[in-house]
């Protein structure tokens, strides 16, 4: 309070900490001076005001507080994070957990959550005030996530889940997370990228890439391509037949052995910003290639015999919430009876454009 005091002081000299709960417009500065003490008080706390916040301030009081809150939460530490690194410990309990699992739904929040975590800190900013150069809010797309892990039942009520990870960039709008994380000696390593993406319409139709406005891009740049965007913008070219990664391949074969509709529920699918959350993506594709693998002689119960081992999700389009979604079953294969490898997609269906390609590898748990 000290600090934003002396700042107010050095605008107005008259000011003292007697007027903090006084109306602003009866403090004794002018127009002039409050763009000046607004100017300075978002250098201090390294952040800027949006318009309706600074705008709303009655009292020196009510900004004091906003200050304060901003530097207990989302304080900008050069030096405790200048190789943006993140480290924390979480209990895995029952609302960690899904279908006697690890969710692999709060595992994407989880995960997405350090994401954005360490580009805010990056950027200096809380996720809603993330603006481009025009004033425009952006809001984080993911473009890509793919983890590789234990069989997600193996993990267990009551462990811990360590997290560990470092954010990086690729010029000024792409933006790499690499997670790796432990639990009684189960892993799961994650690798995650996003961009911003601005409105241009009235709906999630017409979302288009924007960049941050923020001129010292300190999060560490990769001097070359990362194949996790490399591996994107093949994939949209069409320029691969098959789907490979370390010694896993999956044809690209779109034979559309199986598609159903999908019915967003806006309690579970929509995120904050009325966007299909990233982490639904994962979970629609559970949900519907339930129908289908368990109406097929190789599988008695789908949900409690197959587990997540892999997973790779190219993100290219969002939609509505009164949107259907098509989920298509393009092909798979059955390995060994031990696991089996998916390659499906979602389709936006009003327009027929295509919001994903996800890749997964399930394996058999034995009795």
């Amino acid at each position: 309070m000290d600090s934003i005091i002396q700042i107010i002081q050095s605008v107005e000299e008259s000011f003292n900490s007697d007027m903090i709960d006084l109306p602003i417009d009866d403090i004794g500065i002018d127009s002039l001076g409050l763009i000046e003490l607004r100017v300075e008080v978002e250098k201090h706390i390294n952040n800027e005001f949006p318009e309706d916040v600074w705008n709303n301030f009655k009292t020196i009081k009510e900004l004091i507080s906003y200050c304060e809150q901003w530097s207990n939460e989302f304080e900008y530490k050069i030096n405790e994070f200048k190789n943006f690194e993140i480290e924390k410990t979480i209990f895995i309990n029952l609302p960690q957990m899904a279908n006697n699992a690890l969710s692999e739904n709060w595992l994407f929040k989880e995960l997405g959550g350090c994401h954005w975590e360490l580009l805010s800190k990056g950027l200096g900013k809380i996720s809603r005030d993330i603006k481009d150069i025009s004033g425009n809010r952006l809001y984080g797309t993911f473009v890509r996530i793919r983890i590789q892990c234990s069989p997600l039942i193996h993990y267990r009520e009551n462990d811990i889940f360590n997290i560990k990870g470092k954010i990086y960039r690729y010029g000024r709008n792409n933006f790499l997370c690499n997670l790796d994380c432990e639990s009684n000696g189960k892993i799961i390593n994650a690798e995650l990228m996003t961009t911003f993406s601005r409105k241009s319409g009235t709906d999630n139709h017409n979302l288009e890439p924007g960049v941050p406005n923020k001129e010292n891009m300190i999060i560490e740049a990769l001097s070359q391509r990362p194949e996790l965007l490399t591996g994107h913008r093949s994939m949209v070219k069409g320029l691969q037949n098959t789907y490979s990664f370390n010694s896993e391949e999956i044809s690209l074969n779109k034979n559309n052995i199986f598609n159903v509709d999908y019915n967003i529920n806006p309690y579970q699918d929509i995120n904050g910003v009325g966007l299909l959350y990233f982490a639904s993506y994962p979970t629609i594709s559970d949900y519907c290639e339930l129908e289908y693998f368990n109406s097929i002689n190789e599988v008695k119960e789908w949900s409690n015999e197959y587990h997540t081992v892999f997973r790779d999700i190219y993100y290219y389009a969002n939609c509505n919430i009164n949107d259907k979604i098509i989920f298509i079953i393009n092909n798979f294969e059955f390995v060994n009876n031990k696991k089996v490898k998916i390659y499906s997609s979602l389709i936006r269906k009003n327009d027929n454009t295509q919001m994903a390609d996800i890749f997964t590898i399930k394996e058999k748990m034995t009795e």
